[in-house]
């Protein structure tokens, strides 16, 4: 039993107890104790055995739950974590074409660098970055790189970073996002060779321009440039005669697949992968065009796997967020498992009962009753972080925030945290980025206006740098510094010419979206929309979460064989029906709808300042007019009510909200009108790599148009608009 509380930074010893699934030779102990002395584990054993020496008056704290190894992701961007899940246009046939795509910039990366090179905001994307993998069960994952004058290092936040270099237990890992370049393998070689784990991004796309980056790493006919530091991220265009050279060398791999669908409808081959031997790590990538979390990347696994017939077993799944991993680092003596020697990060599920792999793969963030870094606890239930000496309110650094509806307790105290996100707590990070995305526009006039005018040399020379220099944040030293976006390591000709107009002129304003799935209720919404994803993952992933979503409808009727005669004898057009239509409302109901109406979005709406920035609309002026209009008519001179309806409609419509709308009255309401035709998109390849987005008429009914007006046609324009 505890003798009392404990000072969770003192490195005091203590007992921790439940159901254990080491990833170790110790498999799973049921009623398992796990001693912790100055954060590292020294005996891992049933709990009903005598404690170890120097244990015999050590605090037991009895979780009731399994405990897990803490997650380890080896593919991140967390410079990016605080952008918007991307509505990816097309699929794409390797990164290099998204990156190049007018998207890239507008959405992506010039919001990114806005939000890492403004005072304020800077180390509110830090808090919220760490804090989003933190809460999703990673104790490990890719690090933050700040950028300042003279110097360039890497931020120690309280995830472990792969690439720390304080920590002389653990080699830092070495990362690259450009291709392999031509010509130039034993060069990369000599590289690797610096290095126990390198981090590369490999072939990522679905055809032979991207599996031609792999090829660049052959030396000669029986040499290839890849040794066991050698990891591959993404490696999606690989064929299986690849993976078994990568595996021949000691290679290994990171698997992101569900960014891999999004950009381009594909994942890596990931039973070749597993037929070749090769160790397989996995990352969420980046919020962009990933998961929340590893914990949500892990069930996009699961769900692939068992699409593809069940290459890989819940407890293979595990292995690589845990201690397959660790061994892709080389860091399996000290992190990865449940073992003595080994550093305590851990985890804490909910339940004991069913498969042990399955309850991981399974659990959502509300389920995760606690998260410990270096034996310190950084998340939990309140009533277990209570045990550890740590509660909301009274201990330094300590504040109570709700995952989905569970309470939590988030701790962050670091003593080697720069000043700036030392007292930094999750909740102002997020008021900050909040309104730093709803004011995008104003921030990027602030850098503009300290960037002024820069040589396009130096542009091309280092983009960031010279933004960084001009608008960085001040620390407590005066220096300036950023978060350095990694994407920003070469500018592409399309960011140079943007950087010319201005990032005010770029930029619009942004949304938050909630920090885990259960804060964020368009996340399964934005996935069913999505155009590259595999039905099966919109489908198989939702249930996960204790969630279920229906996918967009076929188009009715117009998706099948109907009689067309029967069709068209049941309905009328449209111009007809309104002529039938008789006026109901009175001048005075009119005026009450447009008083209701100013008053429900000037005093309730509260998306109207960004809806009026990102669309360059005033429906409360349009409303004022509309009523000073109503003021000046009579019952003699009052115009039809159908006109009424439509300006009231055109109105709410110019907010583009789904959910605030001005539905119609009867005989409106009761009435579905419909067109006589489909449209459907398709992509027309213009050469070079390069598709365009076209739509054409596949189907009509009757007789809609001129003689001219059949299936083939392509449509060009939609109410007068390029469509």
């Amino acid at each position: 039993m505890p003798n009392g509380p404990l000072d969770p930074l003192s490195g005091s010893r203590y007992v921790l107890e439940g159901r254990l699934v080491t990833m170790g030779p110790a498999g799973v102990i049921p009623d398992g104790a796990i001693y912790v002395d100055a954060g590292v584990i020294t005996t891992v054993q049933p709990a009903d055995h005598p404690p170890p020496a120097g244990f015999e008056d050590s605090p037991h704290i009895r979780t009731g739950d399994s405990i897990y190894p803490g997650l380890i992701e080896l593919h991140n961007h967390l410079s990016y974590n605080a952008i918007p899940l991307w509505d990816v246009p097309r699929p794409f046939s390797n990164n290099g074409q998204w990156r190049n795509h007018d998207d890239y910039p507008r959405l992506i990366t010039k919001p990114a660098l806005v939000l890492g090179s403004t005072e304020g905001v800077v180390e509110a994307v830090v808090r919220f970055a760490e804090c989003r993998s933190l809460l999703g069960g990673t104790t490990t994952s890719q690090g933050i790189t700040l950028q300042s004058v003279g110097i360039k290092g890497f931020y120690q936040g309280l995830v472990r970073n792969v690439e720390r270099r304080d920590d002389p237990d653990l080699d830092p890992a070495g990362t690259q996002i450009g291709n392999p370049k031509t010509g130039a393998a034993a060069d990369y070689l000599t590289k690797l060779g610096n290095h126990t784990c390198y981090l590369q991004h490999l072939s990522e796309g679905i055809k032979d321009t991207a599996r031609g980056w792999f090829l660049r790493l052959q030396i000669d006919d029986d040499n290839w440039a890849i040794n066991d530091a050698f990891v591959g991220i993404h490696s999606t265009a690989l064929k299986r005669e690849d993976f078994d050279i990568v595996a021949a060398h000691g290679g290994s791999m990171v698997w992101s697949p569900l960014s891999n669908f999004l950009l381009y409808g594909g994942t890596a081959d990931i039973q070749a992968a597993k037929d070749a031997g090769l160790l397989i790590g996995l990352g969420s990538d980046w919020a962009p065009s990933g998961s929340k979390n590893l914990l949500g990347e892990l069930k996009v696994a699961w769900v692939t796997s068992e699409e593809l017939g069940g290459v890989f077993t819940p407890e293979e799944l595990v292995r690589m967020a845990t201690i397959d991993a660790a061994r892709i680092l080389k860091w399996d003596d000290f992190v990865g498992s449940i073992q003595p020697g080994r550093k305590a990060d851990l985890i804490a599920v909910n339940g004991k009962t069913g498969d042990d792999f399955e309850r991981l793969l399974e659990a959502r963030e509300t389920q995760l009753t606690l998260v410990m870094i270096d034996g310190v606890p950084r998340l939990g239930q309140p009533s277990l972080m209570k045990r550890f000496g740590i509660e909301a309110g009274t201990t330094e650094h300590a504040e109570s925030i709700k995952v989905g509806s569970s309470k939590r307790v988030l701790y962050v105290a670091q003593e080697d945290a720069h000043p700036l996100v030392r007292d930094l707590s999750l909740t102002e990070a997020i008021e900050r980025l909040e309104d730093a995305m709803l004011n995008l526009p104003d921030l990027a006039a602030q850098v503009d206006s300290a960037l002024g005018t820069v040589d396009a040399g130096v542009l091309a020379a280092d983009t960031g740098l010279a933004l960084a220099l001009s608008a960085g944040s001040v620390d407590v030293e005066g220096t300036r510094w950023r978060i350095a976006p990694d994407f920003e390591e070469v500018p592409s000709a399309i960011e140079l010419a943007l950087a010319a107009d201005g990032l005010a002129e770029l930029v619009r304003p942004m949304q938050l979206e909630g920090i885990t799935v259960p804060d964020d209720s368009t996340f399964f919404d934005k996935l069913a929309a999505a155009r590259n994803l595999p039905d099966f993952v919109k489908l198989g992933l939702p249930p996960l979460y204790g969630e279920s979503v229906s996918l967009p409808p076929a188009p009715g009727f117009l998706s099948t064989e109907v009689d067309v005669s029967s069709r068209l004898r049941t309905t009328r057009r449209l111009k007809t029906f309104l002529e039938s239509v008789e006026d109901e409302l009175t001048l005075e109901e009119r005026k009450t709808l447009v008083e209701q109406a100013m008053v429900l979005l000037r005093d309730n709406y509260v998306h109207l300042p960004l809806k009026q920035a990102m669309h360059a609309v005033d429906p409360i002026q349009r409303l004022r007019l509309l009523q000073h209009r109503l003021e000046e008519e009579s019952v003699e001179s009052l115009s039809p009510e159908i006109d009424f309806h439509k300006e009231l409609a055109g109105i709410f419509n110019s907010l583009r909200d789904l959910h605030t709308t001005y539905r119609l009255p009867r005989p409106y309401r009761g009435t579905t009108a419909w067109l006589p035709f489909v449209i459907e998109e398709y992509w027309e390849d213009k050469g070079r790599g390069y598709k365009e987005r076209c739509y054409v008429v596949s189907k009509v009914i009757g007789k809609p148009g001129p003689e001219s007006f059949k299936p083939g046609v392509e449509v060009l324009y939609w109410n007068g608009m390029p469509i």
